[in-house]
């Protein structure tokens, strides 16, 4: 786990295509998310949190990855009724398709960029300005 995904998209795609199963380290999209959503009473998914050690990062992050795993994710998906039915699974699934699909998706991003950068590029090139602050 080198360098984190700036993409916000990997998430938006995730959750149409993927059952919204996530697991992800706390950057991008995901830190934004896990923050606003994650306080509700279904979460969405799971944060992979490891200590920053510098040089042996990755080996830290698989760490934290393989535990989480072990401890929440696997047994969480596990746990069936007579049926077979993951119940607990099922209601991460549909908190985090609920969640974060309507929030997380193209439509948002493409506003917040033209909010953001757009419209304020805009205005200062109508005022006879080059540069802008970056918001």
């Amino acid at each position: 786990m080198a360098e984190p995904a700036a993409s916000s998209l990997r998430g938006e795609r995730h959750e149409r295509h993927e059952s919204g199963r996530q697991r992800s380290i706390p950057d991008g999209w995901w830190a934004e998310a896990w923050q606003e959503h994650n306080k509700l009473e279904h979460p969405i998914g799971w944060s992979i949190t490891a200590p920053q050690v510098g040089a042996g990062q990755d080996r830290a992050d698989a760490e934290a990855l393989f535990t989480l795993l072990e401890s929440k994710v696997i047994p969480l998906f596990f746990d069936r009724d007579v049926n077979g039915v993951p119940h607990g699974w099922c209601e991460r699934i549909k908190s985090s398709i609920g969640q974060v699909v309507p929030y997380f998706n193209t439509h948002r991003m493409v506003s917040e960029y033209v909010e953001r950068t757009y419209v304020p590029a805009d205005r200062a090139v109508a005022n006879g300005t080059r540069a802008i602050e970056h918001v």
